[in-house]
């Protein structure tokens, strides 16, 4: 691992469940020197990302808002999506949702409707469960199979227990299930009690997975008819915002061959 990504490692500290770190228990957690955690803190300290308090201790700094702001006006996903979510949320009244993937985890990075109506746990900012909920599920059963294999060699025992397949031919035979239905309808308490969701894939301009766009619906109204009709409207609104992601780049100059994976811890740190 290199020394810049073992830095972010210390900004993958700071949690709601954790909001403040000191350089000593940074070094336990780590189990790195120090003298390097320090220098790492020194380094975020220097470029906003962190701030020290009187105590010794450290909390996440300004420049987090800065590059959120950054994200939300010029990143073409959340350029395009939301007009289209909106109107999503209108028809249905349903909590809808806009997933991206990140190593290992699915976060919402935006949201129509406010998720404590019906209960919903997961909102923006928040990471989602890898294998459960119909937000992440529906972008699993779209990576590449090169993805799923590292996914289920470093996961083998959480796939298990979230019912998706005790080797690896079952998990894939059961994800290429949900990518040839085209969406995903998750039982009611799968990830909330008394919540269905549905989902559907955003594909980029050469088919890639981008996201998903998900709506989060109360079991009482999710009859048989309702819950096809649901999944129609959302897969409806996914191919929207991929025909819209299309034309963005294009008017852009983004168009052309789908890029691999990013590293994006990389990225972070280049930013």
């Amino acid at each position: 691992m290199s020394s810049l990504n073992q830095m972010l490692d210390v900004l993958h500290l700071f949690s709601t469940r954790e909001p403040v770190w000191t350089i000593d228990d940074a070094t336990e957690r780590l189990g790195r020197s120090r003298s390097t955690i320090y220098r790492y803190f020194r380094a975020l300290t220097d470029s906003g990302l962190l701030v020290p308090m009187a105590s010794g201790a450290y909390t996440l700094g300004p420049v987090i808002l800065k590059l959120d702001r950054q994200i939300r006006l010029t990143d073409p996903l959340l350029r395009v999506a939301p007009p289209l979510m909106a109107q999503l949320r209108e028809e249905s009244r349903a909590i809808v949702m806009l997933g991206r993937f990140y190593p290992n985890t699915v976060l919402c990075i935006h949201q129509e409707g406010d998720a404590e109506d019906i209960g919903v746990s997961f909102a923006r900012g928040r990471t989602m469960p890898l294998f459960y909920g119909a937000t992440t599920k529906i972008i699993l059963a779209n990576l590449a199979t090169r993805r799923l294999k590292d996914i289920f060699l470093e996961q083998a025992q959480e796939i298990r227990e979230a019912g998706l397949g005790n080797d690896w031919n079952a998990f894939r035979a059961h994800l290429r299930a949900i990518r040839k239905a085209g969406y995903y309808v998750s039982e009611a308490g799968e990830v909330d009690p008394g919540v269905v969701g549905v989902g559907a894939p955003i594909f980029g301009g050469q088919g890639e997975i981008l996201a998903s766009v998900s709506m989060a619906i109360s079991e009482k109204r999710c009859t048989p008819e309702a819950t096809r009709e649901f999944a129609m409207m959302v897969r409806g609104t996914a191919e929207a915002i991929g025909d819209e992601m299309a034309r963005l780049e294009e008017a852009l100059g983004l168009g052309g061959q789908p890029q691999a994976e990013p590293d994006l811890k990389a990225a972070a740190t280049r930013s």
